[in-house]
């Protein structure tokens, strides 16, 4: 019921508690779901802290535990998908926009395919790192993003095409262009 429940996303599970009571009385209280082992670090800022493994079960795996259980597909262009920085920068740029009905939509000058942001997780792991880099640069023309090192904007750097910045050194630095199209830029003292 779209009228009662008006706001859901593609990571929500729908159930029949009718049917998943009937399955956790079959499994004894539990659903027999599979348990994933995932390697982290206790600061995952800090790559030389304690590794740790986090386990975790896939909800998604519930489908093949409740009988009838079905997914639903739903486009990518109905939704902005978010997994690593590198897609929340491109979110956060005018690769998309948002319509008057509040969707955020990818930018028609990507003509159906978002930019691919590969950004150094040395430097941009955490969410809170991207404010390193200072001002978004514009994406809608970029197809490829790839940021290695330490790198800063202070103003909006329009990247069009596949594009690379790198900096070797461990101090941050500026990338002083306006525009940078379909090239590699090395970013060297100066």
């Amino acid at each position: 019921d779209i009228h009662r429940h008006r706001f859901f996303n593609t990571n929500n599970l729908w159930f029949r508690l009718d049917t998943l009571r009937q399955a956790l009385v079959k499994g004894g209280g539990c659903l027999p779901l599979p348990v994933m082992r995932n390697e982290k670090t206790v600061d995952p800022r800090d790559p030389n802290s304690p590794a740790v493994y986090q386990l975790e079960t896939a909800m998604g795996a519930a489908l093949s535990a409740l009988p009838g259980s079905q997914a639903l597909v739903v486009p990518a262009c109905h939704y902005a998908p978010v997994k690593t920085c590198g897609d929340l920068l491109v979110v956060r740029s005018d690769a998309y926009v948002l319509t008057p009905e509040f969707q955020v939509v990818l930018a028609p000058e990507c003509h159906g395919s978002p930019p691919v942001v590969d950004l150094d997780p040395k430097w941009y792991k955490m969410v809170d790192q991207l404010d390193a880099l200072g001002v978004v640069p514009s994406l809608k023309g970029c197809r490829r993003l790839r940021i290695v090192g330490p790198v800063r904007f202070e103003r909006v750097v329009c990247i069009e095409g596949e594009v690379e910045i790198v900096n070797p050194s461990e101090t941050r630095r500026v990338v002083t262009q306006t525009s940078l199209v379909n090239t590699k830029l090395t970013l060297d003292e100066a």
